[in-house]
């Protein structure tokens, strides 16, 4: 599952994000950058390889286009996005789904995380505004830095975890971080920004990833 730390200080969204895509036993079968602006809005979602083109297509198909549409329009989005998944018989691996951008309603940037699992604390189908995310053992302790949100991914990365099968059930665990780690950052009226910020050089593709 990709590792996450988010934060959203109502004038600015921080993101990042790893890089590995891996088979069920931990082997690396590519690197990418897995956040994304959509519209007007920045995605990351942590799951199956299925869940970003997932994701797009609900969102355009919903003409959701701001952080404003997706609140309005989250049950048909969702409803698609399970969809997707369902038709790639992937409906079952734990989702997260992060989308954040700026609100007009609320004159601030609105962080949103959809859920398709209770591994969180929270029902399946849980849709919530929140202003921190991890992924993993080693949360922001106070506001988001570059320097915290890598501690936090590299004590991910030290941390095996059970890679989800398709049916949803817990696979081997498994060192499932890694590539490198990309930080994005959106703020009101300014584009995506996105730079990458920490490389494990050693980490390759056909291989499987050392903590």
């Amino acid at each position: 599952m990709t590792a996450i730390v988010a934060a959203n200080s109502g004038s600015a969204i921080d993101i990042a994000a790893d890089a590995a895509c891996y088979t069920s036993d931990g082997v690396v079968v590519a690197f990418a950058s897995k956040i994304v602006q959509i519209e007007r809005m920045v995605v990351v979602v942590s799951g199956t390889v299925h869940a970003w083109p997932a994701i797009e297509a609900a969102l355009r198909a919903a003409n959701a286009r701001t952080i404003d549409d997706l609140i309005v329009k989250q049950a048909k989005v969702f409803t698609a996005f399970d969809a997707y998944l369902a038709e790639k018989d992937v409906a079952a691996t734990p989702c997260n789904v992060l989308i954040g951008g700026w609100s007009a309603a609320a004159r601030r940037m609105i962080l949103t995380l959809r859920v398709n699992h209770d591994r969180h604390g929270a029902p399946a189908g849980t849709f919530m505004a929140l202003e921190q995310f991890c992924t993993g053992p080693a949360p922001l302790a106070g506001s988001f830095s570059v320097e915290a949100a890598l501690a936090s991914i590299e004590a991910q990365r030290a941390t095996p975890a059970p890679v989800f099968e398709r049916d949803g059930e817990d696979g081997a665990a498994v060192t499932n971080v890694g590539g490198w780690v990309d930080h994005a950052r959106l703020v009101a009226g300014r584009r995506l920004t996105i730079e990458r910020i920490h490389t494990w050089e050693d980490d390759r593709v056909g291989q499987p990833l050392a903590a």
